[in-house]
């Protein structure tokens, strides 16, 4: 991609001349004398500078497309050439929420590396869905790891675990006793999550109907969970009092044990949280609570050695 068009994506991606000029390393005065002299070029303004932030015009729009569509075959030419040394060079760029980059992904990417020295790896650590979504289309990642359901006509995916959604209640509420046979301390929590066999008629599952009467704490509304615990509710009519919304897990499980709430937590929270003993926790008795984590990708685009590579070595992980 020519420099005045990759300097003009930039600044559509950050919505700011100021913020592009930084990101591009460059002063914001040269920046703004490229893209007038484009736009000279093109005969046509591309940014509407009177916007907060900068916006695209419709010409500007069309620019923008057509940009993309240059760098994705520029990137596919790229990486056609790095496959040809048959994985003794190659990268990987792989978007994760900030749980699965501290949580998950060291351990499997310290497996692959093993595995394949020769591939760099690089993260981008995103909690926005919508944006790793838009940078899987974009090609600015080749995977996206989320418990989210990404539509199937524009990814691919595959399926990396399974996890339950499990609820944290503090053990001075009285539901406990009512609920003695049916709940687990932190210790057997552990436990089923090193089993990981949810789907076990074995388990002891509760209805979440019977906990109406809870106030509870959760992940912020712009995660799969948020809807799924509403749709669980909402299967026996109820629902639930939600007092919190927080950005992380580790923060749910954390304010539980402090007595402000019960907590929908993922299974696999308790594999970075210490036990505080003030906690009993719960299987729900709905499909809902079952999800899957998946690695996801573009539809249709091109899959790299590197990318294959990876896609077989989690098959087997």
């Amino acid at each position: 991609m020519e420099r005045p068009m990759r300097y003009a994506y930039e600044i559509y991606r950050q919505k700011s001349f100021s913020k592009a000029a930084e990101v591009l390393y460059i002063s914001q005065p040269a920046l703004s004398a490229i893209i007038r002299k484009l736009e000279e070029s093109l005969g046509t303004a591309l940014f509407d500078r009177s916007t907060k932030p900068v916006s695209l015009t419709p010409e500007g729009e069309y620019y923008m497309q057509c940009a993309v569509q240059i760098m994705n075959i520029e990137q596919g030419m790229e990486q056609y050439f790095d496959d040809i040394s048959t994985l003794k060079k190659g990268t990987l760029h792989i978007g994760a929420s900030t749980y699965f980059c501290s949580s998950v992904l060291p351990d499997l990417l310290h497996a692959f590396r093993k595995k394949y020295p020769y591939i760099t790896v690089h993260l981008e650590e995103n909690n926005s869905t919508p944006q790793l979504k838009e940078h899987l289309l974009s090609r600015e990642i080749d995977f996206a790891l989320s418990s989210n359901t990404y539509p199937p006509e524009d990814y691919d995916s595959f399926v990396l675990d399974s996890e339950a959604i499990i609820l944290a209640v503090p053990c001075a509420e009285a539901i406990n006793e009512t609920l003695r046979d049916m709940r687990y301390t932190y210790d057997e929590m552990t436990e089923l999550i090193e089993q990981d066999e949810w789907t076990s008629p074995a388990l002891k599952k509760v209805c979440p109907a019977l906990f109406k009467d809870q106030k509870f704490i959760t992940i912020d509304r712009n995660s799969d969970l948020y809807p799924r615990i509403l749709r669980m509710f909402r299967e026996y009519d109820e629902t639930p009092e939600i007092i919190m919304h927080l950005q992380q897990m580790s923060s749910c499980y954390h304010m539980a044990a402090g007595g402000f709430g019960s907590a929908f937590l993922r299974s696999s929270t308790l594999r970075t949280v210490k036990d505080t003993g003030n906690l009993y926790f719960y299987l729900i008795d709905s499909p809902l609570s079952i999800r899957q984590t998946r690695f996801y990708y573009k539809k249709g685009g091109y899959v790299s050695k590197a990318m294959q590579a990876f896609m077989d070595f989690i098959k087997e992980f």
